[in-house]
């Protein structure tokens, strides 16, 4: 008795080919998004914890009690983040444009609009590096308050891809603050992470969410 082999028909196959595309269409691009979120909070994370412990230590080892002696100007501003960090490009004050360490425009996550990286960081009164994971650093020099000097601040800014895309502020750009006593803390408020315009506030939020990039 002879059994004939049984095998797919050629539209079966196609039909099955067409199911397994489409879901790879609507699963592959959520996958990546998700391992990039990942990527980039934890790079944001590790950049934030080795900055945080580099202050603790320079004022500790200086026995002063604030940064402004330490952060005085942008040769001293280099010096440390060349001595915090392992450094692929060191751009100094010569920071922004698309062969630097930053973008020459950054995008809202709100999706509308886009502003210069000038807007937010004045070469002249800063340094940048970036180190061999790829991540951006800069520091600008301190400013003190006007009336109380404890009110100042400087600023940080961190892109976790350096130059290249999405460069949007608060997936992959995050505007902070360093405080007179070497604190560091959002430059904005978690409410405002994704509001219209380019608030800050998306690093607070992430801190929040036990680091999980959820907007």
């Amino acid at each position: 008795m002879m059994y004939k082999k049984k095998g797919f028909t050629l539209a079966e196959v196609l039909i099955t080919l067409t199911i397994v595309g489409v879901i790879s269409a609507i699963t592959v691009p959520n996958l990546v998004g998700n391992a990039s979120k990942k990527s980039q909070t934890a790079l944001l994370r590790k950049t934030y914890v080795e900055l945080t412990e580099a202050i603790d230590m320079e004022i500790s080892q200086k026995d002063v009690k604030s940064v402004t002696t330490i952060f005085n100007s942008t040769d001293k501003l280099n010096e440390f983040l060349v001595n915090t960090f392992k450094v692929a490009k060191n751009c100094q004050q010569d920071s922004i444009g698309d062969t630097k360490c930053l973008p020459t425009a950054i995008n809202y996550i709100s999706g509308a609009g886009a502003t210069n990286m000038s807007s937010y960081i004045t070469e002249a009164n800063a340094s940048c590096i970036v180190n061999t994971a790829g991540v951006a650093i800069c520091m600008s020099l301190f400013q003190p308050n006007a009336t109380t000097l404890t009110d100042g601040f400087g600023e940080i800014l961190i892109d976790t891809n350096s130059t290249k895309e999405p460069n949007i502020k608060g997936r992959d750009i995050f505007r902070l603050h360093y405080k007179y006593n070497g604190d560091i803390e959002d430059a904005g408020v978690a409410a405002n992470c994704a509001a219209a315009g380019a608030p800050d506030g998306c690093f607070v939020t992430l801190q929040n969410d036990n680091w999980v990039m959820e907007y």
